[in-house]
C-alpha cells in the first residue's frame, strides 16, 4: 500500500498558500468557505489533487446514504492506529471538497506518510480517480437517489465497478446485503460486510414481497430477510445471485434507540453513540474498516466512542429549554429511515419538512410519492411544519397520509420565529441538503447556533 515519497513542488506549495489564505478570509466573512479553497486551487492547476495525495494510502468511502458518518467513523479507527489524518470531515465530497481537505491538512514532512479516508460522491468517483489511486474501497449502500442525475440504481453500481475497475489492486469492502454491492467478477479482493441472518439478529427483521431486480438478469428477486430499502438476504431465482458470504458480521441488536445501540459485531459488543438502523450499517461498514486496519476491539470501541456530532446529521441544538434535531435527508429510504430513528422516541414533538429540489438535492421530487409517511399515524406529534421549494409537494403528501395532525406551511424565516416562540421543548426538523444549509444559516444569524 505504500507510495513513493516525494516532496511537494514549489507551484503546488504557493496554491497552498494562497487557497489556505482564502479559507481564512472566508472563515472570517462567511463562518464557511469549505468548498472554494479547493475551486481556486484547481482554477490555478486543474492537476493539483495528483500532486496533493502523493505520499498517501487512500480509502474511498462512497455509495447512496450514510457517507458522510461512515467517513468520520473510519477516521477514528484510523486515529486509533496513530495514522496521520486527511479527511473531508465537512462532507464536500467532489473534486473541490477533496482538493480543499489536502490543503487544509497539515503537510506531511519529508519521508512521512499519510493516510487519506475520503467521502466521495458516486457520480464524481471517476473524473477524481484520474488523479490518483485508492487503497482501499469501502461501498456503504445504492438506493434510488437523484434519479434525474443517474437514471438508475444500476447505473450508479456501474460507476462503482467502473471505479474498482480501474484500480485492480485496490482492496474492496462491500455491503454484502445490498444486490448491487456484490460484484463477484471483479478482480479487486472483496470483503462483505452485513447482517448475519442466520443469528439473533433475524428478530428485528422479517420476510417481505420486495419490488426489486436482479441487476445481474433482470429477474424479480427474492428475499428470505430484508432489513430496509433493497438490504436484506436476498436470492435471485433465475440466475442464482445470491448474498455473499459475509467477512465482518452484525450478529445481533441488543438495544436500539434514537440516540443509542448496542450491538454485536462478530461476537464482541459495541456500544454506539447514535441510533438508528441506518447508523447501525453505518458502524459496521467502520468496523469493517477497522478490522481491515487490524484495530483492537478495545480500539473500535473507542473510536465508536468517540464519534463526532456531524452538521445536519442528527445534530441536537439546545435553545431556551427546547431541544432541536437536525435530519438531514435525500431519498425515499433516508427520509423512512430518519423516520423511523425519530419513532424510536415517546416524548411528544413537533416535526418540520423543508424540502428543496435544487440541483445538490436532486430537481427530481417523485421521491416523496414514495415515502410511507403512514408509518407516523402513532407518533406522538402535536403539529407539523412544512416548508421549503417543495412546501406544497411535501404538505400534499402528508395530508394523503393517515396523520390526523395539523400541518402548517411556512417560510423558512418564519419557522425560525416560531421555534423561538413555541412552547413546544422536541422540535425534529427533516430537511434537504441545501434546505439544511439554509436553515443552519438562518439559525447562525439568529444566534441560536454558533
Amino acid at each position: 500500500m505504500m507510495k513513493e515519497n516525494k516532496n511537494m513542488n514549489l507551484k503546488t506549495r504557493i496554491i497552498r498558500m494562497l487557497a489556505n489564505g482564502s479559507r481564512e478570509v472566508l472563515s472570517r466573512l462567511t463562518q464557511g468557505g469549505s468548498s472554494f479553497p479547493g475551486k481556486l486551487a484547481l482554477t490555478l492547476d486543474p492537476h493539483i489533487l495528483a500532486s496533493l495525495t502523493k505520499n498517501y494510502q487512500i480509502a474511498v468511502i462512497t455509495g447512496t446514504n450514510g457517507k458522510t458518518m461512515t467517513t468520520a467513523l473510519c477516521a477514528q479507527m484510523a486515529r486509533q492506529k496513530g495514522y496521520q489524518i486527511v479527511t473531508n470531515a465537512s462532507g464536500s465530497n467532489m473534486i473541490q471538497g477533496i482538493v480543499g481537505a489536502f490543503l487544509a491538512a497539515e503537510p506531511l514532512k519529508a519521508g512521512e506518510q499519510g493516510l487519506a479516508i475520503l467521502e466521495i460522491d458516486e457520480g464524481s468517483l471517476n473524473k477524481i480517480l484520474q488523479y490518483f489511486q485508492p487503497d482501499v474501497f469501502i461501498h456503504t449502500n445504492l438506493f434510488e437517489d437523484q434519479m434525474d442525475r443517474y437514471g438508475s440504481v444500476q447505473a450508479v453500481a456501474n460507476l462503482l465497478e467502473e471505479a474498482a475497475r480501474r484500480s485492480p489492486e485496490a482492496q474492496v469492502i462491500a455491503n454484502g446485503d445490498s444486490p448491487y454491492l456484490h460484484m463477484p467478477d471483479l478482480e479487486n479482493e472483496r470483503l462483505y460486510f452485513g447482517f448475519d441472518y442466520s443469528s439473533q439478529s433475524v428478530n428485528h427483521f422479517e420476510s417481505v414481497l420486495v419490488n426489486e431486480s436482479c441487476p445481474k438478469c433482470q429477474h424479480t428477486l427474492t428475499y428470505k430477510y430484508l432489513s430496509y430499502g433493497n438490504l436484506g438476504d436476498y436470492l435471485c431465482p433465475s440466475c442464482g445471485l445470491s448474498h455473499p458470504s459475509l467477512d465482518y458480521r452484525m450478529m445481533d441488536i441488543i438495544e436500539l434507540d434514537a440516540d443509542y445501540a448496542k450491538v454485536a459485531f462478530d461476537e464482541v459488543e459495541y456500544e454506539l453513540p447514535m441510533g438508528g438502523m441506518y447508523n447501525v450499517y453505518n458502524a459496521l461498514a467502520a468496523y469493517a474498516f477497522g478490522r481491515y486496519l487490524e484495530c483492537t476491539p478495545e480500539q473500535i470501541q473507542a473510536a465508536f466512542s468517540g464519534a463526532p456530532r456531524i452538521s445536519g446529521r442528527q445534530e441536537v441544538v439546545e435553545y431556551q429549554g427546547k431541544e432541536i434535531h437536525l435530519n438531514l435527508i435525500k431519498n425515499t429510504v433516508g427520509m423512512e429511515q430518519t423516520l423511523d430513528l425519530i419513532g424510536l422516541t415517546n416524548e411528544p414533538m413537533s416535526m418540520v419538512f423543508i424540502i428543496n429540489n435544487q440541483p445538490a438535492d436532486g430537481e427530481d421530487i417523485g421521491w416523496l410519492q414514495q415515502v410511507d409517511f403512514d408509518r407516523m399515524a402513532s407518533y406522538p406529534i402535536k403539529k407539523i411544519v412544512t416548508s421549503g421549494m417543495c412546501q406544497q409537494a411535501i404538505t400534499e403528501e402528508l395530508e394523503r397520509s393517515a396523520l390526523s395532525v395539523p400541518i402548517q406551511p411556512m417560510s423558512v424565516g418564519d419557522v425560525v420565529q416560531w421555534i423561538q416562540q413555541t412552547d413546544e421543548t422536541t422540535i425534529h426538523i427533516v430537511a434537504s441538503y441545501t434546505a439544511m444549509m439554509a436553515f443552519r444559516k438562518v439559525l447562525t444569524d439568529q444566534g441560536i447556533i454558533d
